[in-house]
């Protein structure tokens, strides 16, 4: 149970672009509520995902034969509901996914990996009136132009750059940086059919096919231990991701085109042992969402407990 389908571990969903690569960077499901004491409104939000991971390994490899094979199924909710008379920030989405991934490493050259990503999605609402059966379709390149061993390169795309190192502490060897940044660049495809819209789709019926790039940046900061123990900061780690697309119609509805998402996440409190946290989250989103294209401006502030 997680905040949405890219709130996994990379070991437990290869398939998409926003997977994790530690616990402590896992958000979790939320529920928020908002009164609006001037308007006389109150507002819920509901975000969740319900997801169940498998992997295989083929026997030979090489050519061809890609490296890795993962399949998730999940189940996802995106819902915010107001009795503002003015309902502007309303969403109600619901995902069914079934992801597939597949990664192919190269030894030599600056290109060193590539990963291919797909998914069949069936989007609808909550109350099952929409109907929207869909697939997306990544393709996300990663370069490393110096392999040399004797010094770390900071540019790397794709990958994590640590910025400031620190001796790790865990056995996982996850907790190697106090800051670090990664950068990624895919192309990105996404198709369907819209049946029948619903309530909360800001599209019209028919096919539509859409094609553009996405782009997102990421930055961590994960406070030293002998700080945690010297200074009393109200937080103990943080992390703030923007990614921009840009997915213009081929086919279909030609508005909306565009995505900004930005997120920050704070770590108030953690236990290391029990992979507890409690977490202050901040998100806010503008443009068209993938496949519905809802046009949406949203920006929530809640908590978040991970355990």
């Amino acid at each position: 149970m997680r905040h949405d389908w890219t709130d996994v571990l990379t070991t437990e969903d290869l398939s998409l672009t926003g997977a994790k690569s530690k616990v402590d960077d896992l958000v979790g499901a939320s529920i928020d509520y908002a009164h609006d004491e001037k308007a006389k409104s109150d507002t819920w939000s509901a975000v969740g995902a319900l997801i169940l991971p498998f992997e295989y390994d083929p026997v030979a490899r090489g050519g061809v034969i890609p490296d890795h094979i993962m399949a998730v199924p999940s189940v996802s909710i995106n819902r915010i509901s107001t009795n503002d008379p003015a309902p502007i920030g309303e969403i109600d989405q619901l995902f069914f996914r079934f992801g597939l991934f597949t990664r192919w490493d190269f030894a030599k050259g600056p290109l060193a990996e590539v990963e291919l990503r797909a998914a069949g999605v069936y989007a609808s609402d909550t109350a099952l009136d929409a109907r929207m059966p869909g697939y997306e379709i990544d393709l996300e390149p990663r370069f490393v132009w110096d392999n040399s061993s004797s010094h770390d390169n900071l540019f790397k795309i794709g990958y994590k750059n640590r910025l400031w190192r620190k001796a790790p502490r865990k056995d996982n060897m996850t907790d190697q940086s106090i800051l670090e940044y990664q950068l990624r660049v895919w192309l990105h495809m996404e198709g369907g059919d819209v049946q029948d819209i619903g309530r909360g789709f800001a599209v019209v019926p028919g096919t539509f096919f859409r094609l553009g790039p996405v782009t997102q940046l990421r930055v961590n900061f994960i406070m030293a231990e002998e700080w945690k123990e010297n200074y009393h900061l109200p937080f103990q780690s943080f992390a703030v991701t923007g990614q921009y697309s840009y997915l213009p119609a081929v086919e279909g509805p030609k508005d909306h085109d565009s995505l900004l998402s930005l997120t920050a996440g704070f770590t108030l409190l953690e236990d290391d042992t029990a992979h507890e946290k409690l977490l202050l989250n901040f998100t806010y989103t503008k443009g068209g969402i993938d496949f519905t294209k809802q046009d949406v401006e949203t920006f929530t502030a809640g908590l978040s407990l991970l355990f």
